[in-house]
């Protein structure tokens, strides 16, 4: 049975965008999954999906969001990546994870992604966002992170 990874919006974001200061250490963790072919299934969930397309839109402009989201729609259809979507359960789950963590500075977003990926048994991230660090999963490394 495949390992399950979760990629966060800060890698597919680095991933996606050529001039992120994070785009080579993704790109070169992307390029270092296919070569290894690692017994691992890549996972987003949907909210993931709309975050990374909302930050594409503000950041580098709609035709690249759509570029991104083809390609993602395409990973997803062939799967290479899986789609986990946020049921009502989990929903509220992140709403009580929200509100009881004032701590923290999660997005919902990120509550979402937690109670996801303590639910699915995930304990491999891929993450640039400094919160993903909170969820006790290992994040693994991507050089000079």
């Amino acid at each position: 049975m495949k390992e399950l990874v979760f990629l966060d919006t800060s890698f597919l974001f680095a991933y996606h965008n050529e001039k992120s200061s994070n785009n080579k250490k993704a790109v070169d963790f992307i390029r270092d999954f296919a070569v290894n072919k690692y017994n691992w299934t890549l996972v987003i969930s949907d909210y993931i999906f709309d975050e990374l397309l909302t930050l594409m839109i503000s950041r580098v402009g709609k035709t690249k969001a759509i570029e991104v989201c083809k390609k993602l729609t395409n990973e997803i259809e062939s799967g290479i990546i899986r789609l986990i979507k946020v049921d009502d359960i989990t929903f509220k789950e992140a709403i009580e994870l929200f509100i009881n963590h004032h701590d923290k500075e999660w997005s919902f977003t990120d509550c979402t992604s937690h109670i996801l990926i303590r639910n699915n048994h995930i304990v491999k991230a891929v993450a640039f966002d400094r919160h993903f660090r909170q969820f006790s999963i290992e994040i693994l490394p991507l050089e000079n992170s």
